[in-house]
């Protein structure tokens, strides 16, 4: 069963109100925020790309996983965030929906209008549908998208990411410049769709360590190409590290370059790697007055 399209018509006098068979209720003036939230879900040029929403009452969280199960991204948009949030259910609900029907629905207007654009959102568990309703210099669309019953066969159950990762000491973690850090992986972006890439990270607890010391490497090598980048102790790229033992993980590109999509938009990223070569990335978002996440978990690659 696949999800329908999304279809665009002229509201004549949408009210927004919540009826009788709505779930969740919300409203945001900037219809940006939720659309650069949502793009740190997609997963390469899939165009129906299902992604598991769970509603309750502190807000609408987003969670996207690769096929293989190797990598799992998280967004929430909390309640904070809208001008106004209401749930009516005493307990949480869940569903599935293709992410790329909303960032269209989002785009209605244009990319350029986002920014000007106001969303109502709602959500029927007894329909399966979710409504967005857009208005931008008083003109109005609806976009209403169908939605599916979370098949839990088909996702990761919740929690074992998270759980993997917990499993295994953390032996380093850095914070950065988002902006930097895309810079500073800009050569990457080359590399062939099969290639892995090696994160290492060197301890930086000895008192003899130099501030120009080498504490974070990112390297790929391939038949055709070969990549390779440092950040050192005194890097205007770092905010913060502790490393206590060497670590080194390789983790295959196309997923890394996912979990690091967000980076652009991004203030800043906080990096882990444990004793197992699992690795965390929260990307902090400057959204308005607002601060969200995007919450990435990559498996080290097997190979």
């Amino acid at each position: 069963m696949e999800p329908t399209d999304d279809f665009y018509s002229a509201y004549d006098d949408p009210t927004g109100a919540p009826t009788s068979m709505t779930t969740m209720s919300c409203a945001i003036e900037n219809a940006k925020h939720m659309h650069t939230l949502l793009a740190s879900l997609l997963l390469g040029r899939k165009k129906d790309q299902l992604v598991r929403c769970d509603i309750d009452a502190s807000g609408l969280y987003f969670t996207a996983h690769s096929k293989g199960k190797s990598l799992q991204i998280k967004t929430s948009m909390v309640s904070d965030l809208f001008e106004t949030f209401q749930y009516f259910e005493a307990e949480a609900t869940s569903f599935r929906i293709c992410v790329n029907h909303i960032l269209d629905g989002l785009g209605v207007f244009g990319t350029s209008a986002m920014a000007s654009t106001a969303v109502t959102c709602s959500y029927s568990a007894q329909e399966g549908v979710f409504s967005m309703v857009l208005t931008d210099d008083g003109v109005l669309a609806e976009c209403s998208i169908k939605t599916m019953v979370d098949d839990e066969h088909n996702d990761c159950s919740l929690g074992v990411f998270e759980r993997s990762f917990e499993g295994a000491k953390v032996l380093g973690h850095m914070i950065l410049a988002s902006n930097a850090l895309h810079d500073a992986c800009s050569e990457f972006h080359e590399l062939p769709t099969g290639a892995a890439v090696e994160l290492v990270l060197h301890p930086t607890s000895f008192a003899s360590s130099s501030d120009d010391a080498m504490c974070f490497r990112m390297q790929a090598h391939t038949p055709t190409s070969s990549c390779e980048m440092e950040l050192h102790k005194d890097s205007t790229a770092i905010v913060q590290v502790q490393v206590e033992a060497t670590i080194a993980a390789s983790f295959q590109w196309t997923l890394l370059q996912a979990g690091l999509q967000v980076l652009p938009v991004a203030s800043e990223s906080f990096l882990r790697l444990n004793a197992q070569g699992f690795c965390s990335i929260q990307h902090m978002l400057l959204l308005g007055s607002h601060r969200a996440f995007v919450d990435v978990l990559l498996c080290p690659d097997a190979a």
